[in-house]
This record gives structure tokens, C-alpha cells and sequence, in this order.
């Protein structure tokens, strides 16, 4: 992620659509709470507060007060109470695939008896996002696992907590609550890998079915703290705001300078923070030395002070279980996927070679409705089209740091071999079934989705494998060749549950399928047939294939402003025709050298 100053435009997702920008008409000590902002709709839901309503209800204290020293727990405790009570399913729905194990944490912090203990599969339970920096603080191991689990084993001098751990182990019981998942401790860093692997796959499903989750975004590691729970917070004015006549352009101003700051911290460009932030349906935020809420619903600030209920109802949008998580969909939604991808690849690792295991609770999610699962971040039903990923600026290469480059390195043929600004619809093709999506876009948007104007052919088999001299596996592509032109004819054979339908306007037939009525689609696609030896998740280094191969020259390179800030070059075949382009992962000006 590119880092700006406060003067300059941020452009923190490129291709995708998303920047925030400070006012130019605004003086200096309002710009960091004053800003204009362009955002483009399928993407409101990934960011902080923006999309929230205005709680009408309640008012804000004086502008000039300074914040309180200490965080006041009956405000935290009236933002869940009040978000129980009347936000109901939007907030709290029920999420497929996160009752069982290993969907479920394996362990838990007892807040009360400062010790681990096993995870049930009814506990309830809170989970911490954090940014874990270079603290020493203690880890769960196989050897350390018995002595944690005897009662205040976490209050014991043999063990070292980082202060944000204490603090969240502090709130959760000033809150009322019994259980904690914090990744540091509840899960065994050095036990066998598939076990280890298993939690990080379900990564997703444990903090989407958290009660709620404390972000710890001040700060750069675990030795910050949540200021205003162990420690006061600093003493400082709480800023001021422009002239506002209604509580709502209050509450705006608010909402603006919280996300402006919120996307600023290191926790939101961290690449293991991601899937935490995107999953989490409920959240007490820590940032600058204050706190919010946000939920589906609505945010609030500290400086609200107590929430009354009256009044109180349901946001109009879609609950949050069909906006954010992932696998609600009955059906592959690659637009979906390209879009989080993007947004996850340009965020900060420590080891580039966690790339996919930081994104791994998404591919869990996701994989139960795209048939053949994931290899190595790539969907195997739509693998030619997806393969045609494109950076929107240069990438950079992920190298690994703790083992030997030529073992278990991330694949350059993979988006995850490649850290940066990746340029979503380049996988247009790959979702070109997708006619109108309501979801993604809501209908205030229908009209402005366009069909993709080139499609991906396959022209040969694709094989992966873990090493050179292992097991080939194919990689079997669902969707039928040609099947674009093939459905347009009213002999084509539907399977159950798809219907034909005529649109007068594009002269084409569109279709719908059962499992979800609203949901347009160009073609047909193959959709889950809830198999569990479906799903898969891989992390294979190898790609191999048979195919033939040509002598090209290239062109001089030139951009493709709409596309990408990468220079592109035409590509010449030994006749002086153009057969095709080639972007490079450059800009123009280094493709002259």
C-alpha cells in the first residue's frame, strides 16, 4: 500500500475504484477530519463506518470536550445491548459451516480464570485483531500447552503477555463475557502442519462467528494497548467540526474522520488483518485514542455517550451475513473473489511467504460453492481466465524470508507470488456470467453493469503438482467451451433448477436458477453439488501443460490508460501482423530501458 501525506490523494485500492481524498476548501486543522470521498459502490461494504446510517437518537457531547481518559464500559455495554436487542439477524444470523469443528477455535482464553481451555462448540465467545509487530511476548506451543491450561497460568511470571493481550483479557471480563480467542494463544504455533493448517482455513469462520471482535488498531504492534483500558489515554482536544446544523451531518463528519484515520493505520494495511476485518461482524474499535462500534447496521462513537434504544430499528440494506461473508452465495461469485483479492494483495506481510495462508479463511469460505476449490489462490472451475490476472501498477516479487528460496516458494503464475495493486477486472472474463449481480451492486446500480466484451477460450490441460517429480493432478475447467453461443439456442439442454428467460432489449436470453430468484446470469454455470470431497484448498508450486510455441517480436511499449499504469507492448508474428499484447510489469518510461 502506497503511504501518502495528509496533502495528497489517496488511491488505496487503484483499479478498484476507492479513494479518499482531504478537501482543498477546507483549512489545514479540518483535513484530517474533512474530506471528500468517491467511492464506488461494490466496495462501500469492504470499508470502515461509511456505509452506516446516522442513530438519529442520539446526540453528540460538546465538540470542544476532551475525550475521557478512560474508556467508559456502560457506552461499550449499550452499543451490544442495543445491537442484540433490535439489529437482531442483520448482526447476528446464523453462519453456515461455522458450528463444527474445525470451523470452530480449538481453544480459548477463560477471561475469569486467566488460563486456556477447550473450545466448545456452543461457547460464546469474543475474538482480538491486532497487529502482532516483533513483540516477544509468549506463544502456545506443544511444549508450554498443559502449563496454560491450570488456572491464572496467564497471571504466572513464567509467562510474558504483550499489553494489548492484558487489555483485551481486562475488557472481555469488564464486559461481561467469559471466553477469548486471541491467535497468539489459542492456537498451537508449532504443531503438526495439516492441524495448523486447519485453523488457518478457518480463520474466517471463527471470527465471523465471534460475538464480537476488539480491533487494537493503534499503534504498530502488541505493545500498544488498548489506551483508555490499562492506561489513560493522552490528553489532547478531540477536534473540531465544521458548523453542522442536524445531528446527522454531525455524525458524517464523525463517520469521515474515523475511516479517513482507520484506513491510515498499520492494522488496516496488514495482510493477516484482512479476513479479520471482513469477517468480523461486530466491532469495538480501538484507534487514535478513542473507540467506535461498528455492525452491519450503524457506528457509533464514544462521544455519543449512552445509546438510547428508542427508535432504534434494522437497516434496509442486505444483513450483513449476504454482504461480507463469503460463502453465503449458492453460487461461485468470482466478482466477489476478484474484488477481495485485490484488496488483500496490495497489504503489508512480514513473511511475503504468508501470502495465502493470510487469505486462506476466504478460499475456505468461498470454496463450497466454486467446484474444484482453489489452487494456489486460483479457482480451478474458471483456471484459463484466471490465470490472465493483470497488475494495475508494478508488482513486486514475494520472496521467502525464513525458508530457502527453492523450496516451497509461491508461484510466479499465481497472484500470490506477486505483492501489490492488482487490477480486478482483468478477471472480467472469469465473470462474465454474471448479468446483474443485486447483491454485489444494489439496484440502484443495475444499470450500470456491462457485459464483458472478450471471452477466454481453453486451448489445452492444465496439471499442477506440489514438485517436478510428484504426482501431476489436473485441473478440471467446469464450464463448457463455447457455452456463451451454444445456451442462445432453444434446443440447449438446461439442468434442473435453470429457467430461459428473453430480454427484448440485448435480443439474448439470460437465465435464473432456483437457488437464488433474483440473480441474473448470461450462461449456465455449474454450481455446488455440496461434496465435500469437493472442496479443496492447495498450495501447489508447479504448473505444467503441453502446448506449442511461437516466435514473436514486440512492439514498442505505450499505456493503456483505462487498464493499467503498466506498459503494455503489441506482440508481432514473422508476417508483420499483430497477433495480440502483453502488458509488462513496468512502467513505460523503464520498458524504454
Amino acid at each position: 500500500m502506497e503511504v501518502h501525506s495528509p496533502k495528497t490523494e489517496y488511491d488505496y485500492y487503484g483499479a478498484d475504484g476507492i479513494y479518499l481524498s482531504p478537501s482543498d476548501t477546507e483549512s489545514e486543522n479540518l483535513r484530517s477530519m474533512n474530506m471528500e470521498y468517491k467511492l464506488f459502490e461494490p466496495l462501500i461494504a469492504f470499508l470502515p463506518f461509511v456505509d452506516k446510517s446516522a442513530n438519529t437518537s442520539t446526540v453528540l457531547e460538546h465538540c470542544c470536550k476532551l475525550e475521557r481518559e478512560w474508556v467508559d464500559i456502560d457506552i461499550l455495554r449499550s452499543w451490544v445491548r442495543t445491537c442484540n436487542k433490535v439489529h437482531t439477524s442483520h448482526c447476528l444470523g446464523t453462519i453456515p459451516g461455522t458450528g463444527t469443528l474445525p470451523s470452530r477455535p480449538q481453544w480459548l482464553i477463560d477471561v475469569q480464570n486467566h488460563c486456556l481451555v477447550p473450545a466448545g462448540l456452543c461457547d460464546r465467545y469474543i475474538t482480538l485483531s491486532y497487529v502482532w509487530g516483533s513483540s516477544n511476548s509468549t506463544l502456545t506451543t506443544t511444549a508450554n500447552l498443559e502449563e496454560l491450561q491450570k488456572p491464572n497460568a496467564l497471571k504466572s511470571t513464567a509467562v510474558s503477555l504483550a499489553r494489548t493481550i492484558r487489555d483485551a483479557i481486562q475488557l472481555v471480563s469488564q464486559l461481561g463475557e467469559s471466553f477469548l480467542w486471541i491467535d497468539k494463544l489459542c492456537v498451537v504455533q508449532d504443531e503438526a502442519p495439516e492441524k495448523k493448517k486447519s485453523q488457518l482455513d478457518a480463520m474466517g469462520a471463527i471470527y465471523a462467528a465471534s460475538y464480537l471482535t476488539i480491533v487494537a488498531a493503534q499503534g504498530d504492534n502488541d505493545g500498544e494497548g488498548l489506551h483508555g483500558v490499562s492506561r489513560p489515554k493522552r490528553h489532547r482536544l478531540a477536534g473540531r467540526f465544521k458548523p453542522a446544523s442536524t445531528y446527522e451531518s454531525q455524525h458524517n463528519q464523525m463517520v469521515r474522520r474515523s475511516a479517513w484515520q482507520l484506513i491510515g493505520t498499520t492494522w488496516f494495511c496488514r495482510g493477516w488483518t484482512f479476513q479479520e476485518h471482513i469477517f468480523a461482524r461486530r466491532k469495538i474499535i480501538f484507534h487514535h485514542d478513542t473507540v467506535d462500534w461498528e455492525c452491519h447496521c450503524l457506528s457509533w462513537h464514544e462521544r455519543q455517550g449512552l445509546v438510547d434504544e428508542s427508535g432504534q430499528k434494522p437497516c434496509e440494506g442486505f444483513p450483513a451475513i449476504s454482504r461480507i461473508v463469503p460463502n453465503n452465495a449458492p453460487w461461485p461469485d468470482m466478482h466477489r473473489f476478484a474484488r477481495l483479492v485485490s484488496m488483500h494483495n496490495y497489504r503489508e506481510l512480514t513473511l511475503p511467504e504468508d501470502a495465502i495462508d493470510a487469505f486462506a479463511g476466504i478460499l475456505s469460505q468461498l470454496c463450497p460453492s466454486f467446484e474444484g476449490g482453489f489452487v494456489s489462490g486460483l479457482p480451478q472451475m474458471f483456471f484459463d481466465a484466471s490465470l490472465l490476472w493483470q497488475p494495475y501498477r508494478p508488482l513486486k516479487r514475494r520472496l521467502p524470508e525464513r525458508i530457502c528460496s527453492g523450496q516451497k516458494a509461491l508461484p510466479s503464475w499465481s497472484w500470490a507470488g506477486w505483492h501489490g495493486n492488482l487490477h480486478s477486472e482483468s478477471w472480467r472474463s472469469a465473470y462474465g456470467y454474471i448479468r446483474r449481480n443485486p447483491d454485489e451492486f444494489g439496484y440502484s446500480f443495475l444499470d450500470g453493469w456491462q457485459p464483458c466484451s472478450w471471452h477466454t477460450m481453453p486451448t489445452l490441460e492444465w496439471y499442477y503438482s506440489d514438485d517436478i517429480g510428484t504426482e501431476k493432478k489436473r485441473i478440471l475447467q467446469a464450464l463448457q467451451p463455447g457455452i456463451e453461443r451454444l445456451c442462445q439456442s432453444d434446443e440447449f439442454p438446461l439442468e434442473k433448477g435453470w429457467t430461459r428467460h428473453w430480454c427484448a432489449e440485448s435480443d439474448r436470453y439470460y437465465f435464473r436458477h432456483e437457488c437464488d430468484s433474483k440473480q441474473e446470469f448470461s450462461y449456465p454455470i455449474p454450481l455446488p453439488k455440496n461434496d465435500e470431497n469437493s472442496i479443496l484448498v492447495t498450495r501447489s508450486r508447479f504448473l505444467h501443460c503441453y502446448t506449442r510455441r511461437a516466435h514473436l517480436r514486440i512492439g514498442d511499449p505505450y499505456i493503456n490508460w483505462a487498464a493499467s499504469r503498466c506498459a503494455v507492448v503489441d506482440l508481432i508474428d514473422d508476417r508483420g501482423f499483430w497477433v495480440g499484447s502483453l502488458r509488462l510489469n513496468c512502467f513505460p518510461d523503464e520498458a524504454k530501458t
